[in-house]
């Protein structure tokens, strides 16, 4: 009996820990609640690229130095290029080719002059039935393996 009182003891003085009220001053969760504000990001605009500007419709882009495998080497240096696309290239040659003359093989065409004969329809072939032996030809009394197949006697 006393373990239930001091087990029941234990257990709702924890509790009273909750009950009682806080102490400090009171906060508006709306203000902790939204967040900082993102400073701005500061944009360095580089300087222009020494020599003359370009004009519109073009712009300047750095080529660095190359070395080639021979040793040789080609010193950086900026190019002017043309934003606008380039003139559109044909493929086609400026006049035709000639063609060779087509030659026929096996038949030569019929003559112009003769008129066409239409072509009949075709017609399909109609069904036959099957023919059967006479039982003459039968050796002796020998039956058809096909009669008893097909129910005959």
């Amino acid at each position: 009996m006393i373990r239930r009182l001091l087990r029941l003891v234990l257990l709702t003085l924890p509790l009273t820990a909750c009950t009682a009220p806080l102490q400090g001053p009171t906060v508006d969760l709306a203000t902790i609640a939204t967040p900082d504000p993102v400073p701005q990001a500061v944009r360095v605009v580089p300087p222009p690229a020494p020599g003359p500007t370009v004009g519109a419709g073009r712009m300047r882009a750095w080529v660095p130095r190359q070395v080639q495998p021979n040793g040789d080497t080609t010193e950086g240096y900026w190019m002017d290029i043309s934003l606008a696309p380039p003139p559109a290239e044909t493929v086609e040659p400026v006049t035709p080719m000639p063609r060779a003359p087509k030659i026929h093989g096996g038949q030569k065409p019929a003559a112009q002059s003769q008129p066409q004969i239409p072509a009949q329809p075709t017609v399909p072939p109609v069904a036959t039935p099957t023919p059967v032996l006479p039982s003459g030809l039968l050796r002796g009394s020998q039956t058809s393996p096909l009669r008893s197949l097909l129910g005959g006697q």
